[in-house]
């Protein structure tokens, strides 16, 4: 695994985008101890204090899925952080589509972009950020970190190689799955496992959808990613990413 340490950079995405596009080779870290202009998703902004978090990218070349595919990379990246973080002795979940929670606290972010060549994906950079040693936060008031849940500080770059090394082999064996025959058979897994490890799997909850509060549980995730509820009148409905609210 390469890793590439900076001391400081805007956006690790986009210096592994940057890479990538020069020749670097896939599976590429890029890692920074400060991300002064990091990015979550639809470019909501992501805050971690400087030397204390996990800020990284993973530069790949998922060409082996057709764009419509996806959403599949990250189920792959999310449950790898899973993981890492059972490696850490923490229960965990996915909250959809792919914030990871532990218990009622959201510990990691994940922004993955992609380019697209035709119909298949050309190049993916994922960027991870993971809340290690923080133990404050002033805009993000549902944040957690390793160091809130179990009151232990961590060293950040061995944090870095542990965690990378667990999404890395997590997309190689989802990788050789796919391109062996059974590739029907390597995403209906990756589904049943990713569906089975998401936050409030079970269960009637409440959500937010154009200003309406309504009880529903959540049903599956289709393939394109749309969640899809049910309300306890049975009545099902599927969202896009910020379609839907989880009231917490």
């Amino acid at each position: 695994m390469n890793i590439q340490y900076f001391t400081s950079l805007p956006s690790t995405n986009d210096k592994a985008m940057e890479l990538l596009l020069l020749g670097g080779g896939e599976g590429t870290v890029v890692a920074a101890r400060s991300q002064t202009a990091g990015r979550g998703q639809q470019n909501a902004a992501w805050e971690s204090e400087a030397e204390k978090n996990l800020t990284f990218s993973i530069a790949l070349c998922p060409n082996f899925l057709c764009a419509e595919q996806m959403f599949y990379l990250s189920k792959t990246v999310s449950l790898g952080v899973l993981d890492f973080l059972r490696s850490q002795n923490l229960p965990a979940s996915i909250k959809w589509p792919n914030d990871i929670y532990v218990n009622d606290a959201k510990i990691c972010g994940i922004l993955i972009e992609q380019n697209i060549k035709g119909e298949h994906i050309a190049n993916s950079v994922v960027g991870v950020g993971l809340n290690v040693n923080q133990a404050e936060f002033k805009h993000a008031p549902n944040a957690t970190s390793l160091l809130l849940c179990d009151g232990k500080e961590r060293n950040v770059e061995a944090m870095t190689e542990l965690l990378a090394g667990c999404i890395l082999k997590r997309y190689e064996s989802f990788k050789a799955a796919y391109q062996s025959e059974n590739s029907g058979v390597a995403l209906e897994n990756l589904d049943k496992e990713y569906l089975s490890q998401l936050y409030r799997r079970s269960g009637f909850f409440s959500y937010k959808s154009e200003n309406e509060i309504f009880s529903a549980k959540i049903l599956s995730v289709a393939p394109n990613g749309e969640l899809i509820l049910q309300r306890e009148n049975g009545e099902q409905r599927s969202f896009w990413f910020k379609e839907v609210e989880f009231i917490i």
